[in-house]
């Protein structure tokens, strides 16, 4: 221990460095902050503001000044003048076991002991070396390979063959290629007085904050960086802790691969904003699309309800309400009351059954097990048969076999339906026909209803012969409204032609 004036309490530790004790707070100072050895033997006061100690690497001083500095967080190593061998030294091995290890004479020579005797030395006669080293970057090494061999330019490296690193001298640049290398500056500091004590310290700007303490390592290596450039810089320090300033310095470019280059990068973030904005405008459209799909269906089921309730009242409400007024007819007597009450009998019957046609016909239209092709057709087949056989007309079915298993919309089955109906009545009761062909069949995604007879035909262009065309106006506007389209081909005395298109999701 060594109290000094002003109440500080300097401690040597075995193998815990240099203690600072003052204010009640104690600061530690280790090799890692520039102590040649963290066994300290002993500790001495020179009065010039310098404090030596012997250790197990020799003996060294240290200005208190710098301690106090570094104490307070203001650096974060000390610098020390260490003595050794070639300083006339025994060995570098100090004595620590008796106390005390060291001792200063009246006279300021300072006295320390060793494991091969006791040295002496007088600080005012110590005379610091005031020529900082030189320093010099002699060789660059990446992966293993040094790049300084030539004088002039460039090397190849690599086991490849390719050149993956160069060093230009003249302009002071080293450049290295794409991808993961070991890259290792390799310099010195001349000093011929002593040279062993020569310290280092080395900052890459770039990627360094602060310069690293490299001791007397003549050598600095990274193990990765990423691309961009830097510029290594070293500098040093001879035996009295006089440094380099200025150093030496070598530019360094680590050239990155395409697809770590600005401008890739730069598409990459455009072509993902793209992306996440097109991926933004499928999402929004789908839900739109789902939105209207949904919008659509129920504006369909509505028009359906509506349809529905129109048939009913149309067809159901008024032929009830026949039924009831012929039943309500009173009776009279005698043979005139057998032929009103037969008539009206035969009335109501005739009421009935076209009252059970148009019921079975709107129960077909909304039950869902008729949405497919085929059932369409069932029931178009089975209504020809029954309409035209009892108007006296043989009818004709050509209905494709392999229907293709297609969901049609209830409106489009009824807007068929009544399509195919009404040039049914048509062909019965204004072509003279005796034979009527009823055609279903499918083609590239298109539902096709031809309705042919072998009629009177009449003139399409001649509205004399086509009558009020209110009918022909009917069949295209009843398609139009399921996005279909009506032909009709017709020619004086070969019969006439009527064709139904709609377009199906398969």
């Amino acid at each position: 221990m060594l109290s000094d004036a002003d109440g500080t309490l300097w401690i040597g530790t075995y193998r815990g460095g240099l203690l600072r004790f003052k204010d009640g707070r104690f600061t530690r100072l280790t090799g890692q902050q520039g102590l040649p050895s963290d066994t300290i033997c002993q500790v001495l006061d020179d009065n010039s503001g310098q404090l030596w100690l012997s250790s197990h690497k020799g003996i060294f001083r240290m200005a208190k000044t710098a301690l106090d500095a570094f104490a307070r967080g203001e650096v974060k190593s000390v610098p020390c003048v260490s003595y050794g061998l070639q300083d006339g030294l025994p060995t570098l091995e100090c004595s620590g076991n008796y106390q005390p290890a060291g001792w200063k004479g009246r006279d300021g020579r300072l006295w320390f002991a060793t494991i091969n005797g006791v040295v002496s030395l007088q600080p005012r006669e110590m005379v610091a070396n005031p020529i900082s080293p030189p320093v010099v970057i002699e060789e660059i090494a990446v992966d293993d390979e040094p790049l300084g061999a030539e004088a002039e330019g460039e090397r190849s490296t690599g086991l490849s063959g390719t050149r993956v690193a160069r060093w230009n001298r003249e302009q002071g640049v080293v450049e290295v290629g794409p991808g993961r290398h070991q890259i290792e500056f390799r310099f010195t500091g001349l000093s011929l007085s002593a040279p062993e004590q020569v310290q280092f310290q080395y900052r890459l700007e770039g990627l360094d904050r602060d310069w690293n303490r490299g001791g007397n390592r003549r050598a600095a290596g990274y193990a990765y960086l990423p691309p961009g450039k830097y510029r290594f810089r070293v500098s040093a320090c001879n035996g009295d802790g006089v440094w380099n300033e200025s150093g030496d310095s070598l530019a360094l470019i680590v050239r990155p691969h395409f697809w770590e280059t600005g401008w890739f990068l730069t598409a990459m973030g455009v072509l993902a904003a793209g992306g996440l904005a097109a991926t933004v405008r499928f999402v929004s459209h789908r839900r739109l699309r789902r939105r209207m799909e949904r919008l659509e269906q129920q504006r369909s089921l509505e028009r359906e309800r509506a349809r529905i309730a129109q048939d009913l009242h149309d067809d159901l409400g008024s032929s009830l309400t026949e039924i009831s007024m012929l039943a309500a007819t009173p009776h009279a007597e005698g043979e005139a009351a057998s032929q009103n009450g037969e008539g009206n009998l035969s009335q109501i019957s005739a009421r009935a059954d076209r009252l059970v046609r148009a019921l079975d016909e709107i129960v077909w239209a909304v039950n869902p097990r008729h949405d497919s092709v085929a059932s369409l057709a069932d029931y178009l087949s089975g209504h020809a048969r029954d309409f035209l056989g009892a108007a006296g007309i043989r009818a004709r079915l050509d209905v494709q076999r392999d229907l293709p298993a297609v969901t049609l919309k209830p409106e489009e089955r009824h807007g068929i339906y009544m399509a195919v109906k009404e040039a049914l009545n048509n062909a019965a009761r204004h072509s003279h026909a005796t034979e009527v062909w009823l055609r279903l069949k499918v083609r590239r995604g298109c539902l096709i209803v031809t309705v042919e007879d072998n009629g009177c035909g009449f003139d399409v262009d001649d509205s004399n012969q086509r009558g009020d065309g209110d009918g022909l106006e009917n069949f295209r506007k009843r398609l139009t409204e399921l996005g279909g389209e009506c032909r009709i081909e017709s020619v004086v005395g070969k019969g006439t032609g009527v064709r139904f298109e709609l377009p199906i999701k398969r």
